[in-house]
């Protein structure tokens, strides 16, 4: 819940604020609904719906459940929030299994701490849960997807004319090539490709390390005094 859970204000000159709703919308709902308000067609390919009408009536009916879902290592998450509760379940990445299934009674327990899965008074709403979320997925899966956008011709003029150009900075993380980058590599980047802006990672290692990339800044500093 307080992952999936984020802020959402609108505001249509047009209509009269001040306005709260505790109806559940999601946020592939914000598309639609900006269409709606500015009168233009919603793609097909929107999985979304305008929520326009709990702009003026914000007891309105909108959505039975909000749904969710996350990647995390070897796994996907799938959450359905209803009513007071959240059901969720922790999918094999590979599609041939669940690791895991949680619900969570939202009314005593906002913080998600305790599965009530198992809890006979909760048999209903964990029944509910599963079969929605086992439709929810179904859904999002078989939904059309965006027409392909047409590749752009990228035309690059080398005439000695245009050999140079004037940006304001250029530079890139080096979370993974350059974390162990030998002098070569360092040379490539900050001569060959006139980097003068440099992020690297600062934490501990995994084995232990720290500081890691403190021979790096000094490798680079002395071939770019003026480095970022």
């Amino acid at each position: 819940e307080c992952d999936t859970r984020v802020p959402l204000i609108i505001r249509d000159p047009r209509v009269r604020g001040g306005k709260s709703s505790n109806r559940l919308v999601e946020l592939i709902d914000l598309y639609p609904t900006l269409c709606d308000l500015v009168g233009i067609p919603t793609p097909a390919h929107c999985q979304g719906r305008s929520f326009r009408h709990l702009l003026d009536d914000p007891n309105a009916g909108h959505r039975y459940d909000a749904y969710s879902s996350y990647p995390a290592w070897q796994s996907i998450g799938h959450s359905l929030r209803f009513g007071n509760y959240r059901y969720t379940e922790w999918h094999k990445d590979t599609g041939d299994g669940i690791v895991a299934r949680v619900l969570t009674d939202l009314s005593s327990d906002p913080g998600e701490v305790t599965n009530v899965l198992k809890d006979p008074a909760h048999a209903a709403a964990a029944e509910r849960g599963a079969k929605r979320l086992a439709e929810r997925i179904s859904q999002a899966e078989g939904s059309p997807r965006a027409p392909p956008v047409a590749k752009p011709d990228v035309r690059i003029d080398l005439s000695l004319s245009n050999i140079r150009q004037n940006i304001d900075g250029f530079g890139g993380s080096v979370a993974f090539w350059a974390t162990d980058a030998d002098d070569p590599a360092i040379a490539a980047a900050l001569n060959g490709l006139q980097a003068n802006i440099l992020r690297v990672q600062g934490e501990v290692t995994k084995t232990g390390r720290t500081q890691h990339n403190v021979d790096l800044l000094k490798k680079s500093l002395v071939l770019n005094p003026n480095l970022k």
